[in-house]
Protein backbone atom coordinates (compact mmCIF):
# COMPACT_ATOMS: atom_id res chain seq x y z
CA UNK A 1 0.00 0.00 0.00
CA UNK A 2 1.32 3.46 -0.94
CA UNK A 3 2.39 5.72 1.89
CA UNK A 4 0.12 8.69 2.45
CA UNK A 5 1.71 12.11 2.03
CA UNK A 6 1.37 15.56 3.49
CA UNK A 7 -1.31 17.55 1.73
CA UNK A 8 1.03 20.50 1.23
CA UNK A 9 4.47 21.83 2.07
CA UNK A 10 2.83 24.28 4.46
CA UNK A 11 1.15 21.37 6.24
CA UNK A 12 4.49 19.63 6.79
CA UNK A 13 6.20 22.82 7.96
CA UNK A 14 3.38 23.52 10.41
CA UNK A 15 3.54 19.98 11.80
CA UNK A 16 7.35 19.95 12.02
CA UNK A 17 7.46 23.34 13.74
CA UNK A 18 4.65 22.25 16.05
CA UNK A 19 6.76 19.26 17.03
CA UNK A 20 9.95 21.29 17.58
CA UNK A 21 8.40 24.30 19.33
CA UNK A 22 7.48 22.85 22.69
CA UNK A 23 7.06 24.06 26.25
CA UNK A 24 10.83 23.89 26.72
CA UNK A 25 11.36 26.72 24.21
CA UNK A 26 9.53 29.05 26.58
CA UNK A 27 10.64 27.96 30.03
CA UNK A 28 13.89 25.99 29.62
CA UNK A 29 16.01 27.80 27.04
CA UNK A 30 16.11 31.18 28.89
CA UNK A 31 17.15 29.48 32.12
CA UNK A 32 19.91 27.42 30.48
CA UNK A 33 21.20 30.50 28.67
CA UNK A 34 21.27 32.63 31.83
CA UNK A 35 23.28 30.04 33.78
CA UNK A 36 25.77 29.42 30.99
CA UNK A 37 27.21 32.78 30.08
CA UNK A 38 24.21 34.72 28.80
CA UNK A 39 24.88 35.93 25.27
CA UNK A 40 28.14 33.98 25.23
CA UNK A 41 26.10 30.76 25.44
CA UNK A 42 24.78 31.50 21.95
CA UNK A 43 28.22 30.72 20.49
CA UNK A 44 28.36 27.04 21.57
CA UNK A 45 24.60 26.75 21.08
CA UNK A 46 24.71 27.89 17.45
CA UNK A 47 27.68 25.59 16.84
CA UNK A 48 25.68 22.72 18.36
CA UNK A 49 22.68 23.53 16.19
CA UNK A 50 24.83 23.77 13.05
CA UNK A 51 26.93 20.65 13.59
CA UNK A 52 24.50 18.45 15.53
CA UNK A 53 20.93 19.65 15.12
CA UNK A 54 20.95 20.31 11.38
CA UNK A 55 22.80 17.09 10.38
CA UNK A 56 20.54 14.95 12.59
CA UNK A 57 17.41 16.59 11.21
CA UNK A 58 18.73 16.14 7.67
CA UNK A 59 19.39 12.44 8.11
CA UNK A 60 16.12 11.78 9.94
CA UNK A 61 13.99 13.42 7.25
CA UNK A 62 16.03 11.73 4.51
CA UNK A 63 15.74 8.31 6.16
CA UNK A 64 11.99 8.63 6.53
CA UNK A 65 11.43 9.71 2.94
CA UNK A 66 13.79 7.10 1.49
CA UNK A 67 12.18 4.11 3.21
CA UNK A 68 8.63 5.54 3.42
CA UNK A 69 8.33 4.04 6.89
CA UNK A 70 8.76 5.04 10.51
CA UNK A 71 11.99 4.58 12.41
CA UNK A 72 11.64 1.00 13.71
CA UNK A 73 10.95 -0.55 10.30
CA UNK A 74 13.34 1.80 8.47
CA UNK A 75 16.18 0.79 10.79
CA UNK A 76 15.28 -2.87 10.32
CA UNK A 77 15.83 -2.42 6.58
CA UNK A 78 19.10 -0.58 7.15
CA UNK A 79 20.39 -3.30 9.49
CA UNK A 80 18.12 -6.22 10.50
CA UNK A 81 20.48 -7.10 13.37
CA UNK A 82 19.57 -3.94 15.30
CA UNK A 83 16.61 -5.62 16.99
CA UNK A 84 16.97 -3.98 20.40
CA UNK A 85 18.74 -0.71 19.58
CA UNK A 86 16.10 0.40 17.08
CA UNK A 87 13.41 0.34 19.78
CA UNK A 88 15.27 2.48 22.35
CA UNK A 89 14.30 5.90 20.85
CA UNK A 90 10.67 4.73 20.62
CA UNK A 91 10.65 3.56 24.23
CA UNK A 92 12.20 6.89 25.21
CA UNK A 93 9.47 9.04 23.66
CA UNK A 94 6.81 6.68 25.05
CA UNK A 95 7.85 7.51 28.60
CA UNK A 96 8.53 11.18 27.79
CA UNK A 97 4.97 11.50 26.50
CA UNK A 98 3.71 9.76 29.66
CA UNK A 99 4.87 12.63 31.88
CA UNK A 100 4.91 15.44 29.29
CA UNK A 101 1.15 15.14 28.84
CA UNK A 102 0.73 15.78 32.57
CA UNK A 103 2.44 19.17 32.21
CA UNK A 104 0.31 19.90 29.13
CA UNK A 105 -2.72 19.23 31.33
CA UNK A 106 -1.45 21.74 33.89
CA UNK A 107 -1.18 24.44 31.22
CA UNK A 108 -4.73 23.69 30.07
CA UNK A 109 -6.10 24.03 33.61
CA UNK A 110 -4.21 27.26 34.27
CA UNK A 111 -5.41 28.67 30.95
CA UNK A 112 -9.05 27.92 31.76
CA UNK A 113 -8.78 29.39 35.25
CA UNK A 114 -6.91 32.49 34.07
CA UNK A 115 -9.62 33.02 31.44
CA UNK A 116 -12.13 32.99 34.30
CA UNK A 117 -10.10 35.60 36.19
CA UNK A 118 -8.61 33.14 38.69
CA UNK A 119 -5.09 31.97 39.42
CA UNK A 120 -4.30 28.70 41.13
CA UNK A 121 -1.81 28.11 43.94
CA UNK A 122 0.44 25.43 42.46
CA UNK A 123 0.86 23.39 45.65
CA UNK A 124 -2.89 23.24 46.22
CA UNK A 125 -3.56 22.61 42.53
CA UNK A 126 -1.00 19.82 42.11
CA UNK A 127 -2.34 17.94 45.13
CA UNK A 128 -5.96 18.11 43.95
CA UNK A 129 -7.95 16.05 41.44
CA UNK A 130 -7.66 18.72 38.72
CA UNK A 131 -4.26 17.61 37.30
CA UNK A 132 -5.55 14.06 36.85
CA UNK A 133 -8.65 15.25 35.03
CA UNK A 134 -6.63 17.64 32.85
CA UNK A 135 -4.16 14.87 31.99
CA UNK A 136 -6.95 12.58 30.79
CA UNK A 137 -8.53 15.38 28.75
CA UNK A 138 -5.20 16.34 27.13
CA UNK A 139 -4.28 12.75 26.29
CA UNK A 140 -7.75 12.23 24.82
CA UNK A 141 -7.31 15.29 22.60
CA UNK A 142 -4.02 13.86 21.32
CA UNK A 143 -5.73 10.52 20.66
CA UNK A 144 -8.52 12.18 18.67
CA UNK A 145 -5.94 13.82 16.40
CA UNK A 146 -3.63 10.85 15.88
CA UNK A 147 -6.28 8.24 15.12
CA UNK A 148 -6.95 10.04 11.83
CA UNK A 149 -4.87 10.10 8.66
CA UNK A 150 -1.87 12.41 8.57
CA UNK A 151 -3.81 14.95 6.46
CA UNK A 152 -6.98 14.91 8.54
CA UNK A 153 -5.18 14.64 11.87
CA UNK A 154 -1.73 16.11 12.50
CA UNK A 155 -1.62 18.35 9.42
CA UNK A 156 -5.07 19.87 9.81
CA UNK A 157 -4.62 20.60 13.51
CA UNK A 158 -1.08 21.97 13.08
CA UNK A 159 -2.18 24.39 10.36
CA UNK A 160 -4.77 25.78 12.78
CA UNK A 161 -2.66 25.85 15.94
CA UNK A 162 0.63 27.24 14.61
CA UNK A 163 -0.72 30.63 13.40
CA UNK A 164 -2.54 31.05 16.72
CA UNK A 165 0.67 30.21 18.57
CA UNK A 166 2.60 32.88 16.63
CA UNK A 167 -0.11 35.49 17.26
CA UNK A 168 -0.07 34.74 21.00
CA UNK A 169 3.72 34.96 21.00
CA UNK A 170 3.57 38.34 19.27
CA UNK A 171 1.02 39.67 21.77
CA UNK A 172 3.18 38.52 24.68
CA UNK A 173 6.37 40.07 23.38
CA UNK A 174 4.62 43.40 22.71
CA UNK A 175 3.16 43.48 26.22
CA UNK A 176 6.28 42.34 28.11
CA UNK A 177 8.50 44.83 26.27
CA UNK A 178 6.27 47.59 27.64
CA UNK A 179 7.17 46.66 31.24
CA UNK A 180 9.26 49.33 33.05
CA UNK A 181 12.53 47.39 33.32
CA UNK A 182 12.17 45.24 30.21
CA UNK A 183 15.25 46.72 28.51
CA UNK A 184 17.33 45.93 31.59
CA UNK A 185 16.10 42.36 31.41
CA UNK A 186 16.98 42.09 27.73
CA UNK A 187 20.42 43.55 28.42
CA UNK A 188 21.06 40.94 31.10
CA UNK A 189 19.66 38.26 28.80
CA UNK A 190 22.21 38.94 26.07
CA UNK A 191 25.16 40.25 28.14
CA UNK A 192 27.94 37.73 27.47
CA UNK A 193 30.20 36.19 30.08
CA UNK A 194 32.97 35.00 27.79
CA UNK A 195 34.78 33.18 30.58
CA UNK A 196 32.01 30.57 30.42
CA UNK A 197 32.96 29.61 26.87
CA UNK A 198 35.95 27.69 28.22
CA UNK A 199 33.76 25.70 30.62
CA UNK A 200 33.11 22.16 29.33
CA UNK A 201 29.73 22.03 31.08
CA UNK A 202 28.53 25.03 29.07
CA UNK A 203 29.30 23.22 25.83
CA UNK A 204 27.63 20.05 27.06
CA UNK A 205 24.52 22.02 28.01
CA UNK A 206 24.54 23.69 24.60
CA UNK A 207 24.58 20.37 22.76
CA UNK A 208 21.94 18.90 25.04
CA UNK A 209 19.68 21.94 24.64
CA UNK A 210 20.07 21.90 20.85
CA UNK A 211 18.82 18.31 20.61
CA UNK A 212 16.08 18.95 23.15
CA UNK A 213 14.84 22.05 21.33
CA UNK A 214 14.88 20.78 17.74
CA UNK A 215 13.43 17.43 18.75
CA UNK A 216 15.84 15.13 16.94
CA UNK A 217 17.09 11.76 18.13
CA UNK A 218 13.68 10.22 18.85
CA UNK A 219 12.70 9.25 15.32
CA UNK A 220 9.89 11.80 15.20
CA UNK A 221 11.32 13.46 12.12
CA UNK A 222 11.86 10.06 10.49
CA UNK A 223 8.12 9.51 10.82
CA UNK A 224 7.31 12.98 9.52
CA UNK A 225 9.85 12.56 6.71
CA UNK A 226 8.17 9.32 5.63
CA UNK A 227 5.15 11.37 4.53
CA UNK A 228 7.24 13.79 2.41
CA UNK A 229 6.99 13.59 -1.37
CA UNK A 230 10.11 13.28 -3.50
CA UNK A 231 9.90 16.84 -4.82
CA UNK A 232 10.50 18.50 -1.46
CA UNK A 233 13.88 20.08 -0.81
CA UNK A 234 15.00 18.55 2.49
CA UNK A 235 17.99 20.88 3.15
CA UNK A 236 15.78 23.94 2.64
CA UNK A 237 13.06 22.55 4.93
CA UNK A 238 15.67 21.64 7.54
CA UNK A 239 17.13 25.14 7.62
CA UNK A 240 13.66 26.67 7.88
CA UNK A 241 12.66 24.42 10.80
CA UNK A 242 15.91 24.96 12.73
CA UNK A 243 15.93 28.74 12.15
CA UNK A 244 12.29 29.09 13.27
CA UNK A 245 12.79 26.91 16.33
CA UNK A 246 15.87 28.88 17.43
CA UNK A 247 14.09 32.19 16.82
CA UNK A 248 11.12 31.12 18.96
CA UNK A 249 13.47 30.05 21.77
CA UNK A 250 15.17 33.45 21.69
CA UNK A 251 11.81 35.26 21.70
CA UNK A 252 10.73 33.08 24.62
CA UNK A 253 13.79 34.31 26.46
CA UNK A 254 12.92 37.94 25.73
CA UNK A 255 9.46 37.40 27.21
CA UNK A 256 10.76 35.69 30.35
CA UNK A 257 13.65 38.08 31.06
CA UNK A 258 11.60 41.21 30.35
CA UNK A 259 9.06 40.01 32.89
CA UNK A 260 11.23 38.75 35.73
CA UNK A 261 13.57 41.77 35.70
CA UNK A 262 10.65 44.19 35.62
CA UNK A 263 9.29 42.61 38.80
CA UNK A 264 12.66 41.74 40.44
CA UNK A 265 11.97 38.02 40.44
CA UNK A 266 14.56 35.21 40.46
CA UNK A 267 15.25 33.35 37.23
CA UNK A 268 14.15 29.73 37.34
CA UNK A 269 13.00 27.07 34.91
CA UNK A 270 10.25 24.56 34.32
CA UNK A 271 7.05 24.31 36.36
CA UNK A 272 8.30 26.66 39.09
CA UNK A 273 8.86 29.44 36.55
CA UNK A 274 5.52 29.06 34.78
CA UNK A 275 3.19 28.08 37.59
CA UNK A 276 4.69 29.95 40.55
CA UNK A 277 6.97 32.86 39.57
CA UNK A 278 5.04 34.22 36.59
CA UNK A 279 1.67 33.66 38.26
CA UNK A 280 2.78 36.16 40.94
CA UNK A 281 3.37 38.68 38.16
CA UNK A 282 -0.03 38.08 36.60
CA UNK A 283 -1.68 38.53 40.00
CA UNK A 284 0.02 41.90 40.56
CA UNK A 285 -0.48 43.67 37.24
CA UNK A 286 -3.65 45.22 35.88
CA UNK A 287 -5.60 42.84 33.64
CA UNK A 288 -3.08 40.18 34.58
CA UNK A 289 -5.63 37.47 33.93
CA UNK A 290 -5.62 38.48 30.23
CA UNK A 291 -1.84 38.22 30.00
CA UNK A 292 -1.96 34.99 32.02
CA UNK A 293 -4.57 33.55 29.67
CA UNK A 294 -2.40 34.33 26.65
CA UNK A 295 0.72 32.89 28.30
CA UNK A 296 -0.88 29.60 29.35
CA UNK A 297 -2.69 29.28 26.03
CA UNK A 298 0.74 29.62 24.38
CA UNK A 299 2.21 26.92 26.62
CA UNK A 300 -0.75 24.61 26.02
CA UNK A 301 -0.63 24.94 22.23
CA UNK A 302 3.16 24.48 22.17
CA UNK A 303 2.83 21.46 24.43
CA UNK A 304 -0.09 19.77 22.68
CA UNK A 305 1.54 19.93 19.23
CA UNK A 306 4.71 18.33 20.62
CA UNK A 307 2.62 15.65 22.35
CA UNK A 308 0.79 14.98 19.07
CA UNK A 309 4.11 14.44 17.27
CA UNK A 310 5.20 11.93 19.93
CA UNK A 311 1.93 10.02 19.74
CA UNK A 312 1.99 10.04 15.92
CA UNK A 313 5.50 8.55 15.99
CA UNK A 314 4.51 5.80 18.44
CA UNK A 315 1.38 4.98 16.45
CA UNK A 316 3.24 4.97 13.14
CA UNK A 317 5.82 2.53 14.49
CA UNK A 318 3.08 0.08 15.49
CA UNK A 319 1.26 0.49 12.17
CA UNK A 320 4.42 -0.12 10.13
CA UNK A 321 5.91 -2.90 12.26
CA UNK A 322 2.79 -4.89 13.14
CA UNK A 323 0.29 -3.81 10.44
CA UNK A 324 -2.12 -2.38 13.00
CA UNK A 325 -4.94 -0.15 11.89
CA UNK A 326 -4.15 3.41 12.91
CA UNK A 327 -7.19 3.76 15.16
CA UNK A 328 -6.35 0.50 16.96
CA UNK A 329 -2.71 1.52 17.40
CA UNK A 330 -3.76 4.93 18.76
CA UNK A 331 -6.09 3.36 21.31
CA UNK A 332 -3.41 0.89 22.38
CA UNK A 333 -0.85 3.65 22.97
CA UNK A 334 -3.50 5.70 24.79
CA UNK A 335 -4.30 2.91 27.25
CA UNK A 336 -0.63 2.04 27.76
CA UNK A 337 0.33 5.63 28.53
CA UNK A 338 -2.71 6.52 30.64
CA UNK A 339 -1.80 4.48 33.78
CA UNK A 340 1.72 5.91 33.82
CA UNK A 341 0.41 9.45 33.36
CA UNK A 342 -2.06 8.88 36.19
CA UNK A 343 0.78 7.80 38.49
CA UNK A 344 2.84 10.86 37.53
CA UNK A 345 -0.13 13.11 38.22
CA UNK A 346 -0.86 11.43 41.56
CA UNK A 347 2.79 11.69 42.62
CA UNK A 348 2.12 15.33 43.56
CA UNK A 349 -0.64 14.36 45.98
CA UNK A 350 -0.39 13.05 49.53
CA UNK A 351 -0.98 9.54 48.19
CA UNK A 352 2.62 9.33 47.00
CA UNK A 353 5.83 10.68 48.50
CA UNK A 354 7.92 10.68 45.33
CA UNK A 355 8.14 13.14 42.43
CA UNK A 356 7.86 10.84 39.43
CA UNK A 357 7.95 13.68 36.92
CA UNK A 358 11.43 14.84 37.92
CA UNK A 359 12.73 11.27 38.09
CA UNK A 360 11.33 10.34 34.67
CA UNK A 361 12.53 13.59 33.15
CA UNK A 362 16.08 12.84 34.29
CA UNK A 363 16.18 9.23 33.08
CA UNK A 364 14.13 9.57 29.90
CA UNK A 365 14.18 13.29 29.10
CA UNK A 366 17.93 13.54 29.69
CA UNK A 367 19.84 10.25 29.80
CA UNK A 368 17.90 8.18 27.28
CA UNK A 369 17.45 11.20 25.02
CA UNK A 370 21.23 11.42 24.67
CA UNK A 371 21.49 7.68 24.09
CA UNK A 372 18.67 7.76 21.53
CA UNK A 373 20.37 10.51 19.54
CA UNK A 374 23.61 8.53 19.53
CA UNK A 375 21.76 5.41 18.33
CA UNK A 376 20.04 7.24 15.47
CA UNK A 377 23.35 8.72 14.26
CA UNK A 378 25.16 5.39 14.73
CA UNK A 379 22.72 3.24 12.75
CA UNK A 380 22.35 5.70 9.88
CA UNK A 381 26.00 6.77 9.84
CA UNK A 382 27.52 3.30 9.99
CA UNK A 383 25.04 1.10 8.15
CA UNK A 384 23.39 3.21 5.44
CA UNK A 385 25.27 3.92 2.22
CA UNK A 386 26.37 7.59 2.31
CA UNK A 387 25.69 8.03 -1.42
CA UNK A 388 22.07 6.92 -0.97
CA UNK A 389 21.70 9.28 1.97
CA UNK A 390 23.10 12.23 0.02
CA UNK A 391 20.91 11.45 -2.97
CA UNK A 392 17.85 11.54 -0.72
CA UNK A 393 18.96 14.86 0.73
CA UNK A 394 18.92 16.40 -2.76
CA UNK A 395 22.22 18.12 -2.04
CA UNK A 396 23.19 18.55 -5.70
CA UNK A 397 19.66 19.59 -6.68
CA UNK A 398 19.62 22.31 -4.05
CA UNK A 399 22.99 23.69 -5.11
CA UNK A 400 22.04 23.60 -8.78
CA UNK A 401 25.60 22.70 -9.78
CA UNK A 402 26.20 19.94 -12.31
CA UNK A 403 29.83 20.11 -13.36
CA UNK A 404 31.26 20.34 -9.87
CA UNK A 405 28.40 18.41 -8.28
CA UNK A 406 30.57 15.29 -8.02
CA UNK A 407 33.15 17.06 -5.86
CA UNK A 408 30.54 18.85 -3.76
CA UNK A 409 28.73 15.56 -3.12
CA UNK A 410 31.93 13.98 -1.89
CA UNK A 411 32.83 17.00 0.22
CA UNK A 412 29.40 16.96 1.90
CA UNK A 413 29.65 13.18 2.27
CA UNK A 414 32.98 13.53 4.03
CA UNK A 415 31.93 16.40 6.32
CA UNK A 416 28.34 15.51 7.20
CA UNK A 417 28.13 11.74 6.92
CA UNK A 418 31.58 10.39 7.67
CA UNK A 419 32.87 12.93 10.20
CA UNK A 420 29.72 14.21 11.90
CA UNK A 421 27.05 11.52 11.69
CA UNK A 422 29.39 8.55 11.80
CA UNK A 423 31.91 9.70 14.40
CA UNK A 424 31.45 13.08 16.06
CA UNK A 425 27.73 13.01 16.94
CA UNK A 426 27.46 9.48 18.40
CA UNK A 427 30.76 9.77 20.28
CA UNK A 428 29.90 13.19 21.75
CA UNK A 429 26.39 12.16 22.80
CA UNK A 430 27.70 8.97 24.38
CA UNK A 431 30.34 11.01 26.22
CA UNK A 432 27.69 13.36 27.61
CA UNK A 433 25.55 10.34 28.51
CA UNK A 434 28.41 8.75 30.48
CA UNK A 435 29.29 12.03 32.22
CA UNK A 436 25.64 12.42 33.22
CA UNK A 437 25.48 8.86 34.56
CA UNK A 438 28.61 9.23 36.69
CA UNK A 439 27.46 12.64 37.91
CA UNK A 440 30.22 14.80 36.45
CA UNK A 441 27.65 17.16 34.90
Amino acid sequence: MDREEWGSRLGFIAAALGSSIGIGNIWRFPYVLSLNGGGAFLIPYIIAVAFFGIPLLLIELSTGRRFRESMVTAFKKINPKMKMLRWIPTITIFFILSYYIVVVGWTLTYFINASLGQFLEFQDFSSSHLPLLATIVSLTLVLLVCKNSIKDGVEKVSKIILPILFILLLLLIIKTLSFPKSLEGIKNYFTPDYSKIFDLKVWLHAFGQALFSIGVGYGIMITYGSYLNKKEDIPHLTNLIVFSDTLIALIGGLIIFSTIYSFSLPISEGPHLAFVVLVKVFEEIRFGFVLGSIFFALLFLAGITSAISMMETLVSNLVDEYNFKKEKASLLIFFLILPISVLVSLSYTNLMKINLLEIMDFYFGTLLTLLSGAIVAYIIGWYWNPKSLLTEMNIRFELGLKKIGYYIDHFVEYIIVINLVKYVIPFTLLLIFVLKVVGVI
